[in-house]
């Protein structure tokens, strides 16, 4: 592709006008003689646009005129993801990370596959080694400790959304999970349950006055967090509800009674 060309089309997607950068990008496959790059560019822009049957075609493009093209097995595997085909994303990944090793997006949009097939222990690997390519991504800290939240691994989730504020004091998603990780779906006993509700209350007044400071979209965006973090949690703490709790546990292994003997409920 000609510089002009892609400068325009680039200039389009920094600018968020990607429709306009697709039928630009569109109209040049179709006409030239496009080569791997601007196919794969296609491709990215019709994922970001959701239109991942496309995203499919074009990427394969790419593939059939560069076979160790990283970027474009990358983008065939997010949309296969996205249509979920979970099976090809990860074939697909897997060659995007064994030719390009240091990319760690190619590592979280793995571990993205894991969590819709519900596989918590690969999603946190996953987030781990990108963790080992980028140990400073804020965005991947959090992720990686909601997932291990989701496992029961309170204390591990909480470790990383303290490094996660440590990088970024105001991530208000981090502040959410760090609050939310004080609580346990199954208590050892009742002295358990009294420090972790303190530590809960103590946390979410910290939390509370922070919010105080935020624009409203990150407010937004950290109040969608709480159902993501532990799903009917916070109703049942509050009403020990048991029917509730044997929800959890029958939903997430990580919860399940047999891993603390005499596991205590309230």
């Amino acid at each position: 592709m000609e510089i002009t060309n892609k400068n325009r089309i680039l200039f389009l997607i920094n600018s968020g006008r990607l429709v306009e950068a697709r039928s630009l990008c569109t109209e040049y496959c179709n006409n030239h003689n496009a080569d791997a790059d601007t196919w794969n560019l296609l491709a990215t822009i019709n994922g970001q646009l959701g239109l991942y049957a496309d995203a499919e075609k074009c990427a394969m493009q790419a593939i059939a005129l560069s076979p160790k093209h990283a970027a474009a097995h990358f983008s065939h595997g997010v949309a296969m993801l996205g249509l979920y085909r979970l099976d090809m994303a990860e074939k697909s990944l897997y060659k995007a990370i064994n030719l390009n090793p240091g990319n760690p997006t190619a590592w979280t949009a793995l571990a993205n596959v894991y969590s819709r097939a519900n596989l918590l222990a690969q999603e946190s690997s996953c987030y781990k080694k990108a963790l080992s390519i980028y140990p400073k991504s804020v965005e991947v800290l959090y992720l990686l400790g909601k997932s291990l939240n989701l496992q029961g691994e309170n204390m591990e989730a909480l470790e990383c959304y303290q490094k996660a504020l440590s990088l970024n004091p105001d991530h208000v998603l981090s502040m959410m999970g760090k609050c939310i990780a004080q609580l346990r779906v199954i208590y050892k006993d009742s002295a358990q349950l009294i420090k972790c509700r303190s530590r809960y209350q103590h946390e979410l007044e910290q939390l509370a006055g922070s919010l105080k400071l935020k624009v409203a979209h990150e407010i937004d965006e950290a109040s969608k967090a709480v159902g993501d973090q532990l799903p009917f949690l916070l109703a049942y703490q509050g009403l020990n509800d048991r029917n509730l709790q044997r929800h959890m546990e029958s939903s997430s292994p990580g919860f399940s009674p047999r891993s603390i003997p005499n596991g205590h409920r309230e």
